[in-house]
């Protein structure tokens, strides 16, 4: 006859000893899985960009070698995307020259614009954060926010993508109005939502002579030399928050005031609208291990750390209390995002 002293079991330091070893391995572990999945994500996110770069050379194969538009600049309704022709030969957000109706269709997506029309029109789903997997969206994308602590308007209807009212769609170009009218076949929007990851160089087809800008509609492919060099997409940054990055504000805070002046960060983030459908070395993602991916012309996806792709600070020059453009944003020989170069 057994007594309670013969029964099988754990005593209670036994038993703490193997929770403890559990909560070591735990600890070992999870920062292990952790940077997997972020391996894992980074991995997805080039590949992504990798597609939009097939797209982008089928689209130049079938067109003679040009490129599609990357759209306004604009800032004001006059340059935004509405029914009128504006300076950049575009008429409407939906017109078939730019890069996100054009390249989609090449790599079996649905154009922006019509996404957008059905969002308007049916309720439909536009890309976005924790939705399936999606070429538009970075899978270590965080939801768009302003910036703590201000009023900005970097990005209006504030996280709750894509179920908005109307009037509460993210602000693209700075424009007020959130008219929506139907003009001869075109959908005029001076706003629309607009959350990609992945967004064409602002700069690829702009020259720059001391602070003066100008940039051409088009340009061909050929023009994109060299290569290996010349930026034709970028990751882009996907809230204002993320220029709080250790590596950033580090940069941020040894720079000198002149660049400073110029940089549109501070110590809440980027300064200014991310909404755009395009960018640059402003507007480059830090959620990569402090950086994010380039497209190049020749096809090829790179990492870089978010400093490596900021012009220097020889390259910035001041005009005022203002602050003025670059003479030359390119580093030849590693970053080429102007393909035209500056104004000799």
């Amino acid at each position: 006859m057994k007594t309670i002293r013969d029964r099988n079991g754990f005593t209670l330091v036994e038993l703490l000893v193997v929770i403890g070893i559990i909560a070591v391995l735990i600890s070992i572990l999870l920062p292990a899985l952790h940077r997997a999945r972020q391996a894992a994500q980074a991995a997805v996110c080039m590949s992504n960009l990798r597609q939009w770069g097939m797209a982008l050379e089928a689209y130049v194969d079938q067109y003679k070698g040009m490129l599609p538009q990357k759209g306004p600049d604009g800032h004001d309704s006059a340059q935004a995307f509405g029914p009128m022709t504006n300076g950049n030969n575009v008429v409407g957000f939906d017109d078939a020259s730019l890069w996100f109706n054009a390249l989609p269709p090449y790599i079996n997506q649905t154009p922006y614009s019509q996404m957008v029309i059905s969002y308007l029109t049916q309720g439909g789903l536009l890309p976005h954060v924790n939705a399936d997997p999606s070429i538009w969206i970075c899978p270590s994308a965080n939801p768009p926010t302003a910036r703590a602590g201000s009023n900005d308007t970097i990005w209006t209807g504030g996280s709750g993508f894509p179920s908005v009212p109307d009037n509460e769609f993210f602000e693209l170009f700075g424009v007020a109005s959130t008219t929506k009218i139907f003009v001869g076949g075109k959908v005029t929007l001076s706003e629309f939502p607009f959350y990609c990851s992945y967004c064409f160089n602002s700069k690829m087809t702009t020259t720059n002579n001391e602070g003066t800008s100008t940039t051409v509609n088009l340009i061909n492919m050929s023009k994109l030399q060299p290569g290996d060099e010349v930026v034709t997409m970028a990751e882009k940054i996907s809230y204002a928050g993320e220029d709080t990055d250790a590596v950033v504000q580090q940069w941020y805070n040894q720079a000198p005031a002149y660049v400073q002046l110029n940089s549109k960060i501070d110590s809440l983030g980027y300064t200014s609208n991310i909404a755009q459908p395009k960018c640059d070395w402003t507007r480059f993602t830090t959620r990569h291990s402090h950086g994010g991916h380039l497209l190049f012309a020749d096809g090829h996806v790179q990492w870089f750390e978010w400093p490596d792709v900021q012009i220097s600070p020889q390259q910035e020059q001041l005009a005022g209390s203002g602050g003025q453009n670059v003479a030359d944003w390119n580093q030849y020989g590693k970053i080429v995002w102007s393909a035209l170069g500056p104004v000799q």
